[in-house]
């Protein structure tokens, strides 16, 4: 404590003997000035010395004697200020000096303790590294001089203290054998150059151990140093040896693997088991090994295969398994199983692939699924017998009745003839013989969808297009009919939207289509029900809607409506006439103009059928386009051969 009051004095009282002695001048022959000058230079030696507090004591003094001076005769003191303001600017100056100077010493001293402080931390770190750290120096010759310094780490990994490091040097604790290799980072042209190595090490007890050296060379205090961090990788190596061995392990078993394995690197194969030679038909794996994965695989699976690794790429997940086909190397097609995922493979990123050939599973599958087919022809085969059978009993059935009515009307004519014609005969005579032309023309509309039918399964039936008025075409067959309908008690309307479209149909089709969904509307209608005919223009089709409020159809009977010799009402009393060719027919004329037609029905409400046409046209001097039949008695032995079920 005493010595720190003697700092803060020693500068105030360089200052009091400083004026006592040019006090004591005063008058003399030789007189020292008060000069603010040699007051600044002690008051900063006493800011050193006794830090702020001495320069503060110093300073005033200095100004006490100023104002001193101010008070005495001009005639005792040789210099001496004649102002009041000069007094206090000089003051001014030296309460100035002592702050700036006392920041400047504090500034000195902040950084002082900052490297004091980032010193020790180094030394703090250094010693206590992990690693060991051995700093050495250079001969003239280039060779490795003693230990500089080493931290706890060297002392504790090699048994040695800091002492005896610096009397040694890095020849002292590395076999012979490897002093080449120590001295090569001397080799190097360049400084501040890093030099990795390995090798190994001798503890104090004479133990080897595999150490990486990171050596460092560089300039401290203006001489070459060197700078060595040592690491223990014996660990590391002996792990790397069991890697090794495992590694070999898992190379046996994959090229024990009955299965492909193969790995991809940016489309090129790195990686081939055993399973791959059989796979691909190749006797060494160097025939594949740096080929594109694409060249193995069928070109139509390409896009396929890049979006699987793409994904299993950037989800980094494995890849759902999934068949493919692949190419051998003799161009026969393999039928192949696939599981993909990512891997690291010899430290990058890389696709491995198992592959199973599946062509016999393939084979196995097809020959089944042939075997199923096969199954599948001989029930419908069966089914198609059963409907057959079916059909020539409802045939059968559709000959007889209208033959035995011709038989029956024909004996009565004759027996009218006989005898006498008087009674009525004419009207009787006429009614048998309207009874005989509807089932003639029962008979005539069997046989044309017989013989039509024939000509669709043998490809013999034509069409003949033609740019038409279709609104105009189902107006008028509707309306030809109206009068047929409205007998039965049925309410018949027709409703358009649109007017007039031209567009390319066959008329007569067009006729026989609307004509034979029109009787069958009829036919399973009631009195008071009623029949609508819409047209609707969807732009590029036109669809027509035949739609009753009759009996419908039940739903388990649907799928057969359209089906040829299919009949609702299989029963050989039942109560409509038919031989369920019609909607058979129907549908192949609408499909041989590019249309479809649909089936909505309810049973108990009424169905619905809808014909979708697409609108086209065809050239005017179209070969196939024929003029529309407008003559009133074909038309009208077309109706009365459609609607001749109608009035059995």
């Amino acid at each position: 404590m005493m010595k720190i009051k003697g700092k803060v004095i020693a500068g105030p009282f360089f200052m009091f003997i400083y004026i006592l002695v040019i006090l004591m001048t005063q008058g003399t022959g030789f007189q020292i000035p008060d000069s603010i000058g040699v007051f600044s230079i002690i008051i900063i030696i006493s800011i050193f010395i006794g830090d702020l507090s001495s320069g503060i004591i110093s300073s005033i003094i200095a100004v006490g004697y100023l104002f001193y001076s101010f008070t005495i005769s001009n005639n005792k003191i040789y210099y001496h200020y004649r102002s009041f303001f000069n007094i206090l600017e000089e003051a001014i100056i030296l309460f100035g000096v002592v702050l700036i100077i006392s920041l400047l010493k504090r500034n000195i001293r902040q950084k002082s303790q900052a490297l004091i402080e980032s010193e020790n931390k180094f030394k703090e770190l250094f010693n206590n590294a992990n690693d060991a750290i051995f700093l050495h120096g250079l001969t003239e010759d280039g060779k490795l001089d003693h230990f500089i310094e080493v931290n706890d780490a060297a002392c504790k990994k090699f048994g040695y203290t800091k002492k005896e490091f610096s009397s040694m040097t890095p020849y002292d604790i590395v076999p012979r054998e490897f002093y080449d290799k120590e001295l090569c980072i001397l080799k190097k042209d360049k400084d501040n150059s890093n030099v990795t190595l390995e090798f190994p090490f001798i503890t104090k007890g004479g133990i080897a151990l595999n150490m990486e050296v990171n050596a460092h060379v560089f300039y401290l205090n203006g001489e070459k140093v060197v700078s060595a961090t040592v690491r223990d990788i014996t660990k590391c190596k002996k792990n790397e040896k069991k890697l090794k061995e495992s590694e070999e392990s898992y190379r046996q078993l994959v090229n024990f693997f009955p299965d492909a394995i193969c790995v991809h690197k940016n489309g090129k194969i790195i990686f081939g088991n055993d399973g791959v030679l059989d796979l691909f038909g190749v006797k060494s794996k160097e025939e594949i090994l740096g080929k594109s994965v694409m060249a193995f695989i069928k070109k139509d699976y390409h896009e396929m295969v890049n979006k699987r690794i793409q994904d299993v790429k950037s989800v980094g997940d494995t890849a759902p398994l999934m068949e493919e086909k692949l190419i051998g190397v003799d161009g026969r097609e393999i039928d192949v199983e696939v599981k993909t995922t990512c891997i690291i493979y010899k430290g990058e990123n890389a696709t491995l692939v198992a592959v199973r050939d599946i062509t016999e599973r393939k084979k196995a599958e097809e020959l089944q699924k042939k075997v199923e087919i096969n199954k599948k022809m001989l029930d419908e085969v069966k089914k198609y017998d059963k409907i057959k059978t079916e059909f020539f009993a409802n045939i059968s059935h559709e000959l007889r009745t209208p033959l035995n009515i011709i038989l029956g009307t024909v004996q009565i004519l004759d027996v009218y003839r006989s005898k006498m014609p008087n009674i009525d005969a004419d009207i009787k005579l006429e009614k048998r013989i309207n009874i005989m032309r509807q089932n003639c023309f029962r008979l005539i509309r069997l046989v044309n969808n017989l013989i039509d039918i024939t000509k669709i399964d043998a490809g013999y039936y034509d069409i003949s297009m033609g740019n038409h008025n279709i609104v105009h075409i189902v107006e008028e067959i509707t309306l030809s009919v109206a009068q047929y309908i409205e007998d039965k008690g049925v309410i018949l309307t027709f409703d358009t939207e649109v007017e007039e479209k031209i567009m390319s149909c066959d008329t007569n089709k067009i006729e026989r289509i609307i004509l034979n969904l029109l009787s069958n509307a009829v036919k399973f209608t009631k009195p008071g029900d009623n029949i609508i005919v819409n047209i609707y223009d969807k732009g590029d089709n036109i669809s027509i809607s035949v739609k009753d409020t009759g009996i419908g159809i039940p739903e388990s009977k649907m799928n057969m409506i359209f089906e040829r010799f299919a009949q609702v009402d299989k029963s050989l009393n039942r109560n409509r006439e038919g031989s369920g060719i019609g909607l058979s027919m129907v549908k192949a004329l609408v499909e041989m103009q590019g249309g479809s037609i649909t089936l909505k029905s309810e049973y108990g409400v009424g169905s619905e059928f809808i014909i979708n046409l697409p609108v086209r046209i065809i050239e005017e001097n179209d070969e196939r386009e024929w003029a529309r039949i407008d003559l009133p008695e074909a038309l009208i032995e077309m109706i009365n051969i459609e609607f001749s079920d109608i009035y059995s």
